[in-house]
C-alpha cells in the first residue's frame, strides 16, 4: 500500500498498472484517501479555539450598534446569574445581523423577572410578522422559542405574541448550557472584551457539550466526507468518459484511475490544516486533473500496445497452424 500510495502521489506514470488491481484493492484506497480527506474537519472538530469569526463579527457588531445593554452574567457563588448592572434596568433586546444559513430574524432578549411577557419589550415594527428566534437570557437560565412575532389580533394596544410557535419553549440554565461569564454591559464600549466573553463562553460551552458534539460530529463528517469525496470522483469520471470516448477506455477503469490520481487533491486537502483552503483545493484539483490525463494516456497507450501484441500472436499461431497442416 505505502509504494502505492507513492507512485500515485510522485509518479502519475505509474498510476495505470494499479488499474487492473481487484476491486476490493481499489476500495481500500478509496477508504484511505477518505481517512486523509476528513482530517482536516476532524481537526477543526476537536481543536476549537474561539468561536468563529464569522458569527462573533455579527454578534459583536450588532451589539455594538444597539443600546447599551444593562445586563451581565456573573458568577455568585458558584452559579451563573443574570444580573442588573443598573438598578432601573429595564427589559432589553438586540436584533443580530444576517447568519449566513439562518433565514430567521435573531433577537437576543435580557430580563430578570419571574414571567417573561413581550410586551416588556419595544419591538421594531419592521420585525412585525417575520419569522424570529429569541434567545432570552433569564435570571437562572435561556429560553429558546422560534415563531412569528405579530400583533395579537391587530389590536391597537400593541400587544405582542409570538404566534405559529413550531415547537415548545425550550428552557437550559446556564449550567446545563457550559456558558461562562459575560457582561453584556461592555459591548457598545470595548468590542475587543466582548468579543473575549463571547469566545471564552463558546469555548466552555464546547468543552461542556464535547461528547455530544463528537457523537453528532464525527458521523456527520465521515458521511459528508464519503458523498462529497464520491460525488467528485463520479463527476470527473464522467467528464475524462466524454472526452476520452473514442478511445472505448471502459467506466470502471476510469473511475479506478480518477480514485487513485485523486491522492494529490487529498494531500493538499491535508495541508489545508495549516494554510489556506481555497488554494490548497485549487492547487489539489489541478494536479488531480493533470495526474488523470497522464495516467489515462499512459493507461491508454498501455491496452494498444497489448492489443497489437495479442493480434502479432494470433498471426503468428495462426501461421504455426498452417505451416503443420502442411
Amino acid at each position: 500500500m505505502y509504494t502505492k500510495f507513492k507512485e500515485c502521489l510522485l509518479k502519475p506514470s505509474k498510476i495505470g498498472k494499479y488499474v487492473d488491481d481487484k476491486m476490493s484493492k481499489t476500495i481500500l484506497y478509496f477508504i484511505l484517501l477518505l481517512l486523509i480527506y476528513i482530517l482536516p474537519s476532524f481537526v477543526s472538530l476537536i481543536s476549537v479555539k474561539q468561536m468563529p469569526t464569522d458569527y462573533s463579527n455579527v454578534i459583536v457588531e450588532s451589539f455594538a450598534k444597539s443600546s447599551s445593554i444593562n445586563y451581565k452574567l456573573e458568577n455568585v457563588n458558584g452559579k451563573l446569574n443574570l444580573n442588573k448592572t443598573i438598578d432601573d434596568a429595564q427589559p432589553q433586546y438586540v436584533e443580530i445581523g444576517t447568519i449566513v444559513g439562518i433565514d430567521m430574524n435573531i433577537l437576543v432578549l435580557f430580563n430578570t423577572n419571574e414571567s417573561i411577557d413581550l410586551n416588556s419589550y419595544d419591538f421594531s415594527s419592521d420585525l412585525m410578522n417575520k419569522n424570529v428566534i429569541l434567545f432570552t437570557f433569564a435570571k437562572e437560565g435561556m429560553y429558546i422559542s422560534m415563531g412569528t412575532l405579530k400583533l395579537s389580533n391587530g389590536s391597537t394596544d400593541k400587544t405582542q405574541e409570538l404566534a405559529n410557535t413550531s415547537n415548545k419553549q425550550l428552557y437550559y440554565s446556564y449550567e446545563k448550557l457550559g456558558l461562562s461569564e459575560i457582561d453584556f454591559s461592555v459591548a457598545s464600549s470595548n468590542k475587543t472584551t466582548f468579543r473575549n466573553y463571547l469566545d471564552n463562553s463558546y469555548i466552555s460551552m464546547y468543552q461542556k457539550n464535547l461528547a455530544l458534539i463528537l457523537l453528532i460530529g464525527i458521523p456527520y463528517i465521515l458521511i459528508s466526507g464519503i458523498l462529497s469525496l464520491l460525488v467528485e470522483v463520479l463527476v470527473l469520471a464522467l467528464l475524462i468518459k466524454i472526452l476520452y470516448g473514442r478511445f472505448n477506455v471502459h467506466f470502471g477503469a476510469i473511475c479506478k484511475i480518477v480514485i487513485l490520481a485523486y491522492t494529490p487533491r487529498v494531500i493538499f486537502n491535508l495541508l489545508s490544516i495549516f494554510w489556506s483552503s481555497i488554494i490548497m483545493y485549487f492547487i489539489g484539483q489541478f494536479l488531480t486533473i493533470i495526474y488523470v490525463t497522464i495516467a489515462l494516456r499512459y493507461y491508454i497507450i498501455k491496452n494498444i500496445g497489448t492489443n497489437i501484441s495479442n493480434i502479432i500472436r494470433g498471426k503468428d499461431s495462426s501461421q504455426g497452424d498452417n505451416n503443420n497442416e502442411l
